[in-house]
């Protein structure tokens, strides 16, 4: 195909993205409604709502982009000869000019616009069928039932009670069961290093470089107070040592003070 064709080709395509464009923005604009309507209907057109045809519209956007660019790196020497004739010696000043107000269309209009408008201060604060939306969720109060409600409670919900009761109870085990987990790093971190002798307080996110650090006691020897091995890296956490050796934050403690009543 040579290159007359193909400017025809891109031509007609043009032509067709730009009925797309104006027929979408027409119907955006005089037929379908905007912001928050009692008939929901009217923000539909051909099955298609409000929001669907705005995508539409952006895709064609998308290709009317792409088919000007093309169109322009076809036309590029029919372009540049004109130029030249109109402007002579400043034919480039001329296209920097013209790409320069074409890009700068955008925020002319915005500019001229009003801002902040009240025309647009409810949109999207009202659902389709001119609802409020619900209020937050620490502003809703329930109702409370009457005696009369109460008694009139389908079984359903009655045998859904003691279910709830029951999920109740075993969140405070987890809850409970969180805590006992932790008791070792509690009474780590309570003990006696932080409080008597040494005063040095040591938690299960600390890594055995950082124990040495605070100790002075190298960390091949506190591996081998532990019976742990000595290809352990340093940067390992205190708190994954004792899962993967078993051993406790008190034992660990009281090695540590004895290492450091020897020192």
């Amino acid at each position: 195909m040579d290159k007359s064709k193909w400017k025809y080709l891109i031509d007609v395509l043009l032509f067709i993205c730009l009925v797309g464009l104006a027929g979408i923005g027409y119907l955006q604009g005089l037929v379908l409604e905007e912001g928050p309507v009692e008939d929901v209907s009217k923000k539909y057109f051909m099955g298609l709502h409000t929001h669907q045809w705005g995508h539409i519209h952006f895709y064609i956007s998308i290709a009317f982009t792409v088919l000007i660019i093309i169109h322009l790196i076809l036309s590029w020497n029919w372009i540049k000869s004109c130029t030249k004739k109109i402007f002579k010696k400043g034919w480039k000043s001329a296209l920097i000019g013209i790409l320069a107000v074409s890009l700068c269309v955008p925020l002319i209009i915005w500019a001229f616009s009003p801002k902040y408008s009240e025309k647009y201060a409810e949109f999207g604060t009202k659902s389709g069928r001119g609802r409020q939306i619900s209020a937050p969720a620490e502003q809703i109060k329930e109702p409370v039932p009457t005696n009369k409600e109460t008694s009139e409670i389908p079984r359903t919900q009655k045998k859904q009670q003691p279910k709830q009761k029951q999920d109740s109870i075993d969140s405070q085990e987890t809850v409970l069961k969180q805590e006992e987990l932790h008791e070792d790093e509690r009474e780590f971190t309570r003990g006696r290093l932080d409080t008597k002798d040494t005063g040095i307080m040591i938690t299960g996110q600390m890594t055995l470089w950082d124990l040495e650090e605070k100790t002075g006691i190298p960390k091949s020897t506190l591996l081998k107070e532990l019976g742990i091995p000595n290809s352990v890296p340093s940067n390992e956490s205190l708190g994954r040592l004792k899962r993967r050796y078993n051993f406790t934050m008190q034992e660990l403690r009281d090695k540590i003070e004895a290492l450091l009543k020897k020192k």
